[in-house]
């Protein structure tokens, strides 16, 4: 899992321009995630863990500037509905699981990534993945959707 205070970070800047929505299912250990990213960085953070259908989570995903996620189901989603997505990809392996179509992948320069194991002691395949690389990669994606609606 990456890092809550890399999301805060990630979030945090992205929110001075744009509006940001929290999506997630309604497990307690996901919405308790997404309680800690949006806690206290303001009204352009909108918190709906746990409130949408699979049907209304597709809907919200549509009418998206962009999606950044971990290796979810968003990831398919986005594609699926013509939305660029920036992925952040642990241990799973890019070049079997995407992000796909027009997603970015965002990964740390380590040995181990692509391990697939579920569970690990170092983690650092997440850990090292810098939320400024994650920033980078949602800047070039909003400006490129900017740039093609001119």
């Amino acid at each position: 899992q990456y890092p809550v205070r890399h999301w805060r970070k990630v979030v945090a800047s992205l929110s001075t321009r744009i509006k940001i929505v929290l999506l997630g299912s309604p497990d307690p250990a996901e919405l308790a995630l997404c309680a800690q990213i949006a806690d206290g960085l303001g009204p352009n953070v909108i918190n709906l863990a746990g409130q949408t259908s699979i049907p209304q989570l597709v809907a919200v995903i549509a009418r998206s500037a962009g999606v950044i996620c971990s290796d979810s189901a968003a990831k398919f989603i986005a594609p699926a509905v013509g939305v660029d997505s920036v992925t952040v990809i642990g241990p799973t392996r890019v070049e079997l699981t995407g992000p796909y179509l027009q997603g970015q992948p965002v990964v740390a320069n380590v040995r181990c990534q692509g391990c697939l194991k579920k569970r690990c002691r170092h983690i650092s395949c997440m850990e090292l993945i810098s939320p400024d690389d994650v920033i980078a990669a949602a800047e070039r994606m909003l400006n490129k959707k900017a740039l093609a609606r001119h």
